[in-house]
């Protein structure tokens, strides 16, 4: 790398908290963060970058709030949906179909770096949202009549297997935003069915538009909200505070969407 690339990462850990996770799996909370970065010689006119990292520990959830700095989270842009890969569709065949679901999306695949033995298989689908505008925002950004088709592309892809390959998940990650604030949001679903995908963009959409807002009203900011679907259930697996420290809701957060209305349980 250039000595100037290794600057602009010290600069990027010096304005912002950057959050330390497990490989790349997004249902994990971060264990920790880095907090400060040095360049130092490493001899023979090469250089390095030195990271000061802090690991979490169970009693650090009562420490105050350092607003400091902020956690560093993906952004979405507001003009159209997008779809991330990592290096498990790296291959012509899964391309040609990524390709196809980016271009339905009117923008370009972007390939996720993930530093990792074997990093977990992972495909994004992400977009930018006005708060409580979820599900019709998607549909509206992607076209009304275009989900059946996408939903066989994602089958397709999803049902490739290497190897040993026993996990793929499908993420569905928004960037949530008000006049004042915004959070990422991530709905993660594993080993998704085409019945789960339904029942996801059918309901799940609709019902997080229905939560969210309670998420906004939070005394400390917050800058990601993980949620799972397991069966007919959207759980809130963890929040993230904006200065990267993982946070469980006092009460378990149950959002059951095989209801005709989706029922929203707190503490079953």
């Amino acid at each position: 790398m250039l000595l100037s690339a290794l600057e602009s990462i010290i600069a990027q850990v010096k304005k912002s908290f950057v959050p330390t996770g497990v490989e790349h799996d997004p249902r994990i909370p971060p264990v920790g963060r880095l907090k400060d970065a040095t360049l130092v010689e490493i001899g023979d006119g090469e250089y390095a970058v030195e990271g000061v990292l802090e690991i979490f520990e169970p009693s650090d959830t009562a420490v105050p709030l350092d607003l400091s700095r902020k956690m560093v989270v993906k952004n979405h842009t507001k003009e159209t949906l997008r779809i991330d890969y990592d290096r498990n569709y790296d291959n012509p065949e899964d391309l040609i179909v990524i390709k196809e679901i980016a271009s339905q999306f009117g923008s370009k695949p972007e390939y996720s770096v993930k530093k990792a033995v074997d990093p977990i298989s992972c495909l994004v689908i992400g977009g930018s949202f006005v708060l409580a505008s979820l599900a019709g925002g998607f549909f509206k950004k992607m076209g009304s009549d275009a989900w059946d088709v996408l939903k066989k592309k994602l089958i397709k892809l999803l049902s490739h297997r290497k190897e040993g390959e026993k996990e793929k998940l499908l993420v569905f990650e928004f960037t949530v935003f008000t006049a004042s604030q915004s959070m990422l949001v991530e709905a993660v679903l594993t080993n998704p069915t085409q019945a789960d995908l339904d029942l996801f963009v059918n309901r799940g959409l609709a019902a997080l538009d229905r939560f969210l807002p309670n998420l906004f009203s939070q005394e400390q900011p917050l800058a990601k909200a993980v949620f799972q679907l397991k069966g007919n259930d959207l759980v809130l697996d963890f929040l993230v505070r904006a200065d990267c420290l993982p946070l469980k809701t006092k009460q378990p957060v149950i959002i059951n969407l095989a209801e005709t209305e989706p029922i929203i349980s707190v503490g079953h």
